[in-house]
């Protein structure tokens, strides 16, 4: 009955990847593995930038472009983090990672398109009157996120 550990190596750090750890003693004797677990970065994004390019139909995007696209990857993987509040010691399972990934494109895209046109109304002197945007859709995306919930708060 081992204490519990947490450490870090130079070893396996490729976010996403799945990892098992055997123990050695000092003659050299091993355990079996332990359970897989899963290496993750809370900065980093589901999504790639190349993939996000591709929805967004740039082909060719530029410094800047490609800048702003991690930015907004960034961004939408936070929210999701903060939306499915994992406990410390749970990770994705490999469909789990899929749907955080679908949802941080379809999230970042909706920042990439907020950079060049904010809530709110346009066309104030438009034929037909004032128009108006889209609310904010997170909602949506929290309700795709609810099976990745691992902790739900009192209310």
């Amino acid at each position: 009955d081992p204490q519990a550990r947490s450490f870090t190596t130079e070893n396996g750090t490729a976010a996403g990847q799945w990892y098992r750890l055997v123990f050695a003693d000092a003659d050299g004797d091993t355990q079996i593995p332990t359970e897989p677990v899963q290496n993750t970065d809370s900065s980093a994004p589901y999504a790639t930038v190349t993939e996000l390019a591709r929805i967004l139909k740039l082909r060719a995007p530029t410094a800047e472009q490609t800048t702003a696209m991690n930015r907004v990857l960034i961004t939408a993987a936070g929210e999701i983090n903060a939306e499915i509040d994992l406990a410390d010691d749970d990770g994705l399972e490999p469909w789990q990672l899929k749907l955080a990934e679908e949802v941080n494109l379809e999230r970042a895209v909706e920042h990439w398109q907020q950079q060049e046109v904010p809530f709110g109304i346009l066309g104030l002197a438009s034929e037909t009157g004032p128009t108006y945007i889209a609310r904010d859709s997170w909602d949506r995306h929290a309700l795709k996120l609810a099976p990745l919930k691992s902790q739900w708060g009192l209310a």
